[in-house]
């Protein structure tokens, strides 16, 4: 039964396609990239990377890191430019995405696991998903959406576990203290917040709740200084500190 199933999944996967739109490439087959052309970081609109090919094969890469925008302007996609913030209103920074929480689009496609390249995800219907393991010297390649030889593989490297993705309006955990959160407002800005004392921040619930024993604590996810895709901020004691997107 178990084969039968995993037959039918490869089937589908072949049929359906591979990748998420939450990952940065230099290899999109609906868009005519070539050296130099700029896409878009999926996770913040005022930024891009850029595509080179360092070996003259036809063999398009993406810079390391992305490019900011000038203050005031954001990357607009269809022009691949940074344009000027539209100065009446009108929504330009949408649909962005958390590079640490892909989301399935259609059952059979396959998303890498943002915290190991040695498995990867399998979208089945109503948004829910599988996680699948490469085998043995294998690692799950994001760009053919395949377990190949580890030492051929292109590993899934665009999360990073320290950075707060404001990607929407809402509340999201602040890695570098468990008894705190930051409030995302994209694109202007985020604020980042400290629970009352006595209190962490669940993620399962988004608020502050009191610890069960007086004497107990949290444990951050890092432990350097905070950094965000947009700004790096700071905190207080007493007060929530705003910061605003660069540009």
């Amino acid at each position: 039964m178990e084969l039968r199933l995993a037959s039918i999944l490869l089937i589908w996967m072949m049929l359906v396609g591979t990748r998420a739109s939450c990952v940065p490439t230099c290899k999109d087959s609906t868009v005519n990239i070539t050296e130099g052309s700029r896409v878009p970081n999926p996770a913040n609109c005022f930024e891009f990377y850029v595509c080179s090919d360092p070996l003259g094969g036809n063999n398009l890469t993406l810079s390391p890191e992305p490019i900011k925008c000038p203050n005031g302007t954001y990357f607009d996609v269809s022009s691949s430019k940074c344009k000027t913030i539209p100065s009446d209103g009108s929504a330009y920074c949408e649909n962005l995405c958390d590079p640490c929480d892909l989301k399935c689009e259609a059952p059979g496609t396959l998303i890498p696991d943002p915290y190991a390249c040695d498995s990867y995800y399998i979208c089945l219907a109503n948004n829910e998903s599988i996680i699948s393991n490469c085998g043995d010297d294998q690692s799950f390649d994001y760009i053919q959406g395949s377990c190949v030889a580890t030492s051929d593989a292109v590993c899934y490297k665009s999360c990073d576990p320290c950075k707060v993705y404001c990607v929407h309006e809402g509340k999201v955990p602040n890695p570098f203290d468990c008894e705190g959160y930051i409030y995302c407002e994209p694109p202007y800005g985020q604020t980042e917040f400290k629970c009352p004392p006595d209190h962490q921040y669940e993620i399962g619930s988004q608020k502050c709740v009191p610890y069960g024993d007086p004497n107990q604590t949290c444990d951050n996810t890092c432990t350097d200084d905070l950094t965000t895709t947009s700004v790096t901020s700071t905190t207080t004691e007493t007060s929530p500190t705003t910061t605003a997107d660069q540009q």
